[in-house]
């Protein structure tokens, strides 16, 4: 019949590899490019996160206290961190292999162990000036471990929040509790990071301009370097214009003069320049502040700019003010 599969299926586990051997008629070729192809992402994922906990661990947890070193020096700790990285990671591969659960809850139980704190640890930065780096660091790791618990030792702390969904189970019938473990990560976290929060000095208010939703104007003003400017022009963005290399943009970008009128763009604005082609999304591509107008008609770019974004000078460029 319509929708049924053509086979018995008696360990869900290989629900994937089972219907994916089924779908390509059972031809090996088809069968191990697509594995391939999978396992392929997976590695892309793995070794991305891998590298982010490496800049996050050595950037802004290490840097800060073990100040003035040489790069050689924090390559190594970038190194050491990654090895942490990958054993916590192996070790959570482990835990799970013991787990005689569906791949589906498995894969929710590990997204919801660290996702939840992260998250909440983000948006009450963002939203609350008060909340400061301390009552973060702490809120993450006690949110995640508590999080832990639930899941390899005492899931019954999530039951309060867990009745919502079933409210008086059935006799023999458990509750379920990994519906909520995000909400409850979420809520343990949230607890943590009030409490930390009001039982620590608060920062200084230079400390927090533009990090928050209520200092957005003064985190444009960091990033730009400058005041922004949010004049809007007759059109967002003009394509197709001539790109030349000259010596004398050192390190700016000087456009033709109605070009800036158009988009309403004054010396010091930052300007995204990008390849016309729109399929390369932006590879091709620099950001560079607005230098004094070019006087031929063409978008000129010191020859360092012009190699940073690996443009082509025979190719036509697109440009865009961004403040």
């Amino acid at each position: 019949a319509t929708g049924q599969l053509p086979f018995e299926l008696e360990n869900t586990y290989y629900t994937f590899t089972t219907v994916l051997w089924t779908v390509m008629d059972q031809n090996p070729v088809f069968f191990g490019f697509i594995m391939a192809t999978l396992l392929a992402a997976l590695m892309s994922t793995v070794d991305t996160l891998i590298n982010a906990c490496a800049a996050i661990g050595v950037n802004d947890l290490y840097r800060p206290f073990v100040r003035d070193r040489s790069e050689r020096h924090y390559l190594r700790a970038a190194r050491t961190v990654s090895a942490v990285a990958t054993g916590i990671g192996l070790l959570l591969v482990w835990l799970f292999s013991t787990m005689q659960e569906d791949l589906f809850n498995l894969h929710y139980k590990g997204v919801m162990v660290i996702i939840p704190a992260m998250v909440t640890a983000i948006f009450m930065g963002a939203f609350w000036p008060r909340f400061n780096a301390r009552a973060a660091s702490v809120s993450i790791i006690v949110g995640s471990v508590v999080n832990v618990l639930t899941v390899v030792r005492y899931p019954s702390w999530i039951d309060p929040l867990s009745r919502f969904v079933l409210a008086h189970p059935p006799e023999g019938v458990e509750p379920d509790y990994s519906v909520f473990r995000g909400l409850f990560g979420v809520v343990a976290t949230a607890a943590v990071g009030i409490v930390v929060t009001l039982a620590t000095r608060r920062d200084p208010a230079h400390k927090t301009e533009g990090l928050t939703v209520f200092s957005l104007a003064e985190a444009m003003r960091h990033f730009k370097g400058g005041i922004p400017n949010l004049r809007r022009g007759r059109t967002s963005k003009v394509k197709g214009l001539p790109l030349e290399a000259s010596p004398e943009a050192d390190g700016t970008v000087r456009l033709p003069a109605p070009v800036m009128e158009t988009l309403a763009i004054e010396e010091g604005d930052l300007v995204y320049v990008a390849d016309n082609r729109w399929w390369l999304g932006g590879i091709r591509s620099v950001q560079l502040k607005a230098g004094k107008p070019s006087g031929n008609g063409n978008v000129q770019l010191s020859p360092d700019s012009v190699e940073h974004g690996s443009l082509e000078l025979r190719r036509h460029v697109m440009v865009e003010k961004l403040m």
